[in-house]
């Protein structure tokens, strides 16, 4: 044994190891423990006192899929289901930059998720602004503009927004175009995607145009309304390969390069 610790490769295998399990160990102590003995303390005084303990929960949260209108809509607790009122949407934060204590998202969950908006840097005007509003006595007083019966109506306006069939076609051809085994994908996207976006994103393609042509005021939808919201639709949905990763692409560009083609308006 100890001649097999001399070899530097066995030593540093072996220190690995023993650093893992310390490690681990150490998180638990230091972190899992206290919550567990104060839970089982508590658990413990409400037995003395004939009481029941009271069960942990355990969240479940469930987003809305946007495939099944039916589906969906609650959220679970402590092996209770509680049903959510319309209207029902979910936002999810991540910053780039920190990762304690946060998790990211499956392919699969992520897909479920309409837009992936990036929030950059405020302008130096609008930071100015922000500190000029956050940082004194003023407190401004806020009142609703919207109620869920108006925005039902909205979402239901939205809908009934007409598209062409040529429209329709084209995003589904924009969507299917990132699948590197479809026989329209491009060679970049051949070359650099692991998985490419599926049905829901050729769904939110058209209902994204459709949004932002009632937002524009304009009684129909076209593929200028798909082409701006191509990038917000299918980045968070296109998983690149090691090659992508070596060659720096990204599938915000990606997507970039695929909406700039002509491809999809064929």
């Amino acid at each position: 044994m100890l001649e097999l610790l001399q070899d530097p490769v066995v030593a540093t295998a072996v220190a690995a190891v023993v650093g893992l399990l310390v490690g681990s160990f150490l998180n638990v102590v230091i972190h899992r423990l206290p919550k567990m003995l104060e839970r089982g303390w508590q658990d413990q005084c409400a037995e003395l006192r004939g009481e029941t303990p009271e069960p942990r929960p355990r969240y479940n949260l469930v987003v809305p899929r946007s495939a099944c209108p039916a589906c969906g809509h609650q959220i679970t607790a402590a092996g209770r289901t509680y049903h959510l009122p319309d209207p029902f949407f979910v936002l999810a934060t991540q910053n780039p930059i920190e990762q304690e204590g946060t998790y990211p998202l499956p392919e699969a969950q992520l897909d479920r998720f309409m837009l992936e908006l990036r929030v950059s840097y405020p302008s130096k005007v609008e930071e100015e602004a922000i500190v000029e509003q956050t940082t004194g006595t003023a407190r401004s007083a806020l009142h609703p503009v919207l109620d869920a019966e108006s925005v039902l109506a909205m979402q239901s306006l939205v809908r009934r927004i007409p598209v062409s069939r040529g429209l329709i076609r084209a995003a589904v051809s924009l969507a299917r175009m990132t699948r590197p085994g479809d026989g329209e994908a491009p060679g970049f996207i051949k070359e650099y995607v692991e998985w490419g976006a599926g049905p829901r994103a050729s769904q939110y393609l058209v209902l994204g145009a459709k949004a932002r042509a009632a937002i524009a005021g304009r009684p129909m939808a076209d593929l200028e309304d798909v082409r701006a919201v191509a990038a917000s639709v299918l980045r968070h949905r296109i998983v690149t390969n090691f090659a992508a990763e070596a060659a720096d692409r990204t599938s915000e560009d990606l997507v970039r390069e695929l909406v700039g083609g002509k491809g999809w308006l064929a």
